[in-house]
């Protein structure tokens, strides 16, 4: 994971935690917020993302957030 310094937006920082925690009042994984206006052309394994960086993974125990690489 980046630095948090230069790292991803606070509401993806949040919904991180939450997702890793097994948070049961979140939504469907697969209709997270996203927090950003800039798509991403296949969201396969991507569950939520803002400008910078995505959260991508299959489930709670290996999801992690890593760099958006800009197109």
């Amino acid at each position: 994971m980046e630095s948090l310094s230069t790292g991803p937006s606070q509401e993806l920082l949040n919904l991180f935690e939450r997702m890793k925690n097994g948070d049961e009042k979140l939504d469907a994984w697969d209709s997270l917020p996203v927090f950003s206006k800039i798509p991403i052309a296949d969201t396969n394994g991507i569950f939520s993302y803002d400008d910078n960086f995505k959260i991508e993974g299959t489930c709670s125990a290996d999801i992690e957030i890593v760099k958006r690489k800009k197109p």
